[in-house]
């Protein structure tokens, strides 16, 4: 146990770089967006941001302390209730899959979102990209958690742990799909 800090440690130098090397060089080079009119997806995805997506960003920022206490008392809420509904060992079972679930998490956000923030100039070509790639990243994510959800539930002695890390490692797709877009 005494490797798992420095292999942390290891894992968020490279992403770091990768964040402020990499990734910058290959979005400096990004192919300029197609001619014509946008296609009925783009339409819907822009409506969505300006009418939805970007005034609830906004008030959320204006009440930034609210939103905070709002997303605590949410994670309280739930801990609570998942306290309160499972019985301690299989409440260690969920704690198991979170956490296996939570490192995978780690290889599929791989600091491309983080990326377009930086970034002054950038045109949709290279947003776009990105965000196909957070999608693929999701999908590898999902099944990468899903193949080690088996042994995991082995070591574990605990079959129902497979169906958890499973069903949670899923989620990781609609990660991809909530990137910048």
């Amino acid at each position: 146990l005494r490797v798992i800090p420095v292999v942390m440690l290891l894992v968020l130098v490279v992403s770091l770089v990768e964040a402020f090397l990499i990734l910058l060089a290959h979005l400096s080079h990004g192919a300029p967006a197609a001619p014509g009119p946008p296609r009925r997806a783009d339409r819907w995805l822009n409506a969505l941001r300006q009418k939805v997506v970007g005034p609830v960003a906004r008030a959320a920022v204006a009440w930034r302390w609210l939103t905070l206490g709002v997303a605590c008392f949410a994670f309280l809420a739930s801990i609570a209730a998942l306290g309160r509904l499972l019985t301690p060992a299989d409440f260690g079972v969920v704690a198991i899959a979170t956490s296996f679930v939570a490192f995978v998490k780690m290889f599929a956000d791989h600091g491309l979102p983080q990326s377009i923030v930086q970034r002054e100039d950038i045109t949709e070509a290279p947003i776009n990209s990105l965000f196909w790639i957070n999608v693929a990243g999701g999908f590898v994510a999902a099944g990468l958690g899903t193949l080690i959800a088996w042994p995991i539930s082995i070591w574990f002695a605990r079959p129902e742990l497979f169906w958890i890390i499973a069903a949670l490692a899923n989620t990781l797709i609609l990660t991809g799909l909530g990137a910048p877009h």
